[in-house]
């Protein structure tokens, strides 16, 4: 990666970083500052890099909707403000199955 332009190297640690700190972004509006000229206005270019062809496939192909609900990597998405976050975690925690394993523990398990 050191060999690769600034640009690219820019682009794979934002797009890490993204990956990395997914769970805590999504359903939140954030925004992403650069002094990479290039990069600044990144959802206006046209995919002109193998990097950039590469990376918007793979976002395109990690999300699926299956009976109008949205997955990632075959997870299911919700909102963070949805009611149906305290029944996931209720029923990881305190069914038979969940073994009251404790908030880290259940969180860890109900979310990527």
């Amino acid at each position: 990666m050191q060999k690769q332009s600034a640009y690219t190297r820019e682009l794979f640690a934002i797009t890490e970083a993204l990956a990395k700190f997914r769970h805590y972004l999504l359903g939140h509006k954030f925004v992403i500052k650069s002094d990479q000229k290039s990069l600044k206005s990144l959802l206006d270019q046209s995919l002109q890099t193998p990097e950039q062809q590469a990376w918007n496939v793979q976002e395109v192909n990690d999300y699926s909707v299956k009976d109008g609900l949205l997955y990632w990597k075959d997870w299911l998405v919700l909102p963070s403000q949805s009611q149906l976050i305290q029944t996931v975690l209720k029923e990881n925690h305190s069914s038979p199955i969940g073994g009251h394993a404790g908030v880290t523990r259940t969180i860890a398990r109900t979310t990527a």
